[in-house]
């Protein structure tokens, strides 16, 4: 199955596994797997609404405006310049007007913190956190965990960062995979901090990943590892005391839904099912169609 039949499951190109270099190679590339990761495993809950934290060039919009049920998604991030810089990429396509959704889709651009709970996000009911938590300090880190798991509360979070065992893989690679990371962690590591979360905050947790090892080393895991969390307690309408308006709203749009029908689901059937049929309706009330 291709990426063309199904976004939500990426393929790998195994006959390749390894560049010239001798790094592994990643077909899609492997930030289009995480957000096909991600995109998949909030449709599973149906979620209406997402906030992005980390949302830099703002790419994953374009995979959660994709999801059935999403009305609202935030995209939140520290650096406005480049959120100014990309925010006309959220936009609607001409394919978005002419393959559209049952509902509307508002997407808001956001300059703030994932330490800080605004008024704009309150209630939402998703969080997907996609290779930022390891570009945050101890004590950043800390504070965004109980703001998001503990203030915000939202019924859905995904995590992905990158998984340390995997970096055996790089040739001649010493230190972290990008310069400002403040941590890589193993799977094993990874594993503890998300148990330890999920307990807290009375969240289940199951675990999964993207960027397939190469035959052999299927023991070093995923090259980015993953952690679904579900909320199993009943949500806490946070206190005004913990809410701030602080973020910043760069940009705002709004994808189009299908137009309400006036036909009944019977002449909607016939139009969706029979394309090939003229049909009218008459007078009783019911549908007859005939060949040309």
């Amino acid at each position: 199955m291709s990426m063309s039949e199904d976004n939500s499951k990426p393929i790998i190109k195994n006959e390749d596994s390894f560049g010239p270099i001798g790094a592994p190679v990643f077909e899609p590339r492997l930030y289009i797997q995480r957000y096909c990761y991600v995109k998949q495993e909030l449709a599973k809950h149906n979620v209406k609404s997402v906030v992005d934290f980390g949302s830099a060039e703002c790419k994953i919009s374009r995979f959660l405006v994709q999801i059935p049920t999403v009305e609202r998604i935030a995209l939140v991030d520290l650096d406005k310049k480049l959120l100014e810089q990309h925010m006309y990429s959220v936009r609607p396509l001409t394919t978005d007007y002419l393959n559209r959704k049952d509902v509307t889709t508002d997407v808001d651009i956001y300059h703030g913190s994932v330490t800080d709970l605004d008024k704009c996000i309150v209630g939402f009911e998703a969080v997907s956190m996609v290779e930022i938590i390891e570009h945050l300090v101890s004590d950043v880190l800390s504070a965004a965990v109980t703001m998001v798991f503990g203030q915000l509360q939202p019924r859905v979070v995904v995590v992905t960062t990158p998984n340390s065992d995997f970096n055996v893989l790089f040739p001649n690679f010493s230190g972290f995979r990008h310069w400002d990371h403040k941590f890589e962690w193993s799977q094993e590591e990874f594993k503890e901090w998300c148990d330890r979360v999920a307990s807290r905050y009375g969240y289940s947790v199951d675990y999964g990943g993207v960027g397939l090892p190469p035959e052999g080393s299927e023991h070093l895991g995923m090259c980015s590892q993953a952690a679904t969390f579900v909320r199993q307690r009943e949500y806490v309408q946070p206190c005004s005391s913990s809410t701030r308006d602080c973020y910043e709203l760069i940009a705002h749009t709004c994808y189009p839904c299908k137009e309400k029908s006036s036909l009944s689901e019977e002449e909607q059937f016939l139009m969706e099912n029979f394309p090939r049929e003229q049909w009218f309706q008459t007078y009783s009330g019911w549908l007859v169609y005939y060949h040309t």
